[in-house]
């Protein structure tokens, strides 16, 4: 496997791994807040925006500057 070809392969890795982690906040995590009256389903977004923070970011970042560099 060329070197091009790896850093292609760890792009679609990360882009995958980014997606699935959106996806998840988008299927599971939201629908739950919205069935929560208005004023508790906005305690719990900080801390898991922050936590998720810490994931999207980085993935992100490592997926832009892998396939800009692919």
């Amino acid at each position: 496997m060329t070197c091009r070809a790896a850093l292609s392969a760890f792009a679609l890795v990360v882009g995958a791994l980014f997606a699935g982690a959106a996806l998840a906040i988008t299927l599971a995590e939201h629908p739950a807040r919205m069935e929560l009256e208005p004023r508790l389903a906005a305690l719990p977004s900080v801390p898991s925006s922050k936590r998720a923070a810490w994931m999207h970011v980085p993935l992100a970042l490592l997926c832009f500057l892998d396939g800009v560099v692919a």
